[in-house]
């Protein structure tokens, strides 16, 4: 695949859209673009998990990283700096009781409209458990992933904004045509649509997102029950925070 096909590949995707799987089938690491070969040894996603058009010149970011993990346990400063040129500190296990289970490398690209590639850059997607729960933390330079303000600030902390967002997302089979009524529901907004799932799911997509020393950070959570509450993840990423400055919070 080249740069203009992967670019008309997240066209099939809605803006302002975070993606990430549930089930097996669709695991976030293992989300296929729609023109992708089963077999290829890459995927793309959107930082590993999501996709979104930030603005009127990055019409969208993809990220392609292999199915395996380049982590398996939390990789230090210096192995972070080396790989991916930033070098954030991980954290382990969150105060409510997520951990650290793997992590990726993610080569991401920038394009504007017409599919021309405006940044490359590395990133790092983690992904935590709580049991069954799933929480994903994407980390990348700050300066060269600009995404949209449309996003309600609750909590300052450490001179960092912590910005939220969720909706209502409809995955959808690759090759789904939309209905009158999904139509009429992208429309009203009540829901996004996104596209590569087996099955079709109805899920609810919340994230925060903020920048910390030069370094840009995403928690993403999605969950059809709704099981943590959005003061929950501005806690996670205080926690985060402090974590860069050696403090527990």
């Amino acid at each position: 695949m080249n740069e203009r096909e992967l670019y008309e590949a997240v066209g099939k995707i809605a803006d302002d859209l975070i993606m990430e799987a549930c089930s097996p089938a669709v695991r976030v690491k293992r989300i296929r673009a729609w023109k992708i070969a089963a077999a290829a040894a890459v995927i793309v996603v959107m930082l590993g998990a999501y996709v979104w058009a930030a603005s009127a010149l990055i019409r969208g970011n993809v990220s392609v990283s292999n199915v395996t993990p380049d982590y398996v346990s939390v990789p230090s400063q210096k192995k972070l700096q080396d790989d991916i040129g930033i070098a954030p500190n991980i954290i382990e296990r969150f105060s409510n009781g997520y951990i650290f289970k793997d992590g990726s490398i993610a080569d991401n690209k920038d394009f504007d409209e017409n599919g021309n590639v405006i940044n490359s850059y590395k990133g790092l997607s983690c992904y935590y458990y709580n049991g069954k729960n799933k929480i994903s933390m994407h980390v990348f330079p700050a300066v060269l992933s600009k995404i949209s303000e449309n996003m309600e600030i609750i909590d300052v902390f450490n001179g960092s904004e912590i910005k939220y967002k969720a909706y209502m997302t409809k995955v959808v089979p690759h090759d789904y045509q939309l209905t009158e009524q999904d139509k009429t529901d992208q429309a009203s907004g009540k829901y996004m649509f996104s596209y590569g799932s087996k099955n079709i799911e109805i899920l609810h997509v919340q994230f925060v997102r903020w920048e910390y020393d030069g370094i840009g950070y995403m928690l993403i959570e999605m969950n059809s029950d709704n099981k943590i509450e959005k003061e929950e993840l501005a806690d996670m990423a205080e926690e985060m925070i402090s974590f860069q400055l050696g403090e527990k919070k």
